[in-house]
């Protein structure tokens, strides 16, 4: 409020005098947007309102799509994106919001990451299951955390700090299990030798009653 009162104050000046606080508006009315959208997906699942769209999809095209929307995210930020996709078939689900869902743990997962780290995700056939694990190598989760992550607002002490700098509100995992959950499934997190795991699963495609 204060950056746009300046603005508005100084109305004869160009935007390029005053882009830092140009800049800062502009994030945080981004912010602000998303958090809106998200409070109305909750409310909306809460009130049993939302629902799947179901289809088939090809694994390799959800892979591709995360790959484009990354990659040059990852360059700049000197990390890295793996992407590896053992099963190159068909995956039963809404694409996007399963898309949404690896976009809201990637996202989490830079948070925790450092120059010289990278995100892993993996599409793998286990069964008649496709199994998608989102991995990285940055500051693990701890164990006395993981049965609290999924909680709406909640965020551990040390992503505190990063949540208010990048604009996180703490509903971004709790909105993916409620993805799951509609697709009949749920998340895991671990940490492996250092190494946290985020991982779902969905029936394979070309099924019949796959729900």
């Amino acid at each position: 409020t204060l950056k746009s009162d300046h603005l508005l104050s100084n109305s004869n000046d160009v935007i390029y005098d005053h882009i830092e606080d140009v800049a800062v508006i502009h994030q945080e009315c981004r912010r602000m947007n998303k958090m809106v959208e998200d409070l109305l997906f909750l409310a909306k699942r809460d009130s049993g309102v939302v629902d799947i769209h179901v289809t088939d999809f090809q694994t390799d095209v959800l892979a591709k799509d995360l790959q484009q929307l990354y990659n040059e995210f990852f360059m700049m930020a000197d990390k890295d994106l793996i992407i590896e996709v053992p099963y190159i078939g068909l995956v039963s689900g809404d694409f996007e919001k399963i898309k949404q869902v690896c976009m809201i743990i990637i996202d989490n997962a830079l948070g925790f990451t450092k120059e010289g780290d990278y995100v892993k995700c993996s599409i793998e056939l286990k069964g008649n299951r496709v199994h998608v694990t989102i991995s990285n190598n940055g500051e693990p989760l701890e164990a006395k955390e993981i049965p609290l992550i999924f909680n709406r607002f909640y965020k551990s002490d040390n992503s505190r700090n990063r949540d208010e700098e990048k604009g996180g509100n703490g509903l971004g995992l709790s909105i993916a299990q409620e993805i799951m959950h509609l697709h009949q499934s749920k998340i895991r997190a671990q940490t492996v030798d250092g190494v946290t795991q985020f991982t779902f699963s969905l029936h394979k495609g070309g099924q019949k009653n796959n729900k």
